[in-house]
């Protein structure tokens, strides 16, 4: 599959959640964040609860979406969910506290606002450490219904912040870079400086005087 294609994988992407439920879990969090690499703008972080009976066409890891499908399926995504909370950790925090501790601090907040208790967590990756009943699953974006919804979900918010970014910074291009390290975005940051929404904990932003290099 390309990167930009929106049609799903054959993997079934509620098998995780239909065997939890085979042991008696009702609710199943799934929890994913976007940004972690972007060197500005926020480290956004969704936890969602999907219903057994879900049905949402196209569903798959945002990053493998179009942005007019992925906006798609976010609005249906909160309106048929059973719960679903966003936190966006912003760029002093991620500085001061690190980027595990900032992603943890905001994936225990996002579950801690749904409006149910769960019984079960999957994280994509490795876990977190938020929850007694918490699996990691690797690329569990492409695998688990519920991953893929909470990346699909924290994609859009971030992406929406990031839109409003450019109109405040336009030299930065934030519309299209969204905060990550692009080469227009690193000449940028060599030509006009950080801006307050620039990670200052990050190397391309605390030493700026080898950035012209990576543009060549």
């Amino acid at each position: 599959m390309t990167r930009n294609s929106d049609f799903s994988t054959n993997v079934d992407l509620f098998e995780f959640e239909n065997e939890l439920r085979k042991t008696g879990a009702i609710h199943i969090a799934g929890i994913d964040e976007v940004g972690r690499g972007a060197l500005a703008g926020p480290l956004t972080v969704c936890a969602i609860v999907l219903g057994p009976e879900s049905d949402i066409p196209g569903l798959n890891d945002s990053k493998l979406l179009r942005p007019a499908k992925r906006l798609e399926i976010s609005s249906r995504l909160r309106s048929i969910c059973s719960s679903y909370a966003i936190v966006h950790i912003p760029v002093m925090e991620i500085d001061s506290l690190g980027l595990g501790s900032a992603l943890k601090k905001a994936a225990q907040f996002a579950l801690g606002e749904l409006s149910c208790e769960c019984d079960h967590v999957l994280t994509d990756g490795h876990p977190l450490g938020i929850h007694q009943f918490e699996k990691g699953i690797i690329s569990g974006d492409k695998r688990v219904a519920a991953i893929a919804a909470a990346s699909v979900i924290a994609k859009v918010a971030r992406d929406s912040i990031m839109d409003g970014a450019h109109d405040l910074y336009p030299e930065y291009d934030f519309l299209n870079n969204k905060g990550y390290g692009t080469k227009g975005h690193l000449r940028a940051i060599a030509t006009h400086g950080l801006t307050p929404l620039h990670r200052r904990s990050f190397k391309p932003c605390s030493g700026q005087l080898n950035i012209l290099d990576r543009c060549q």
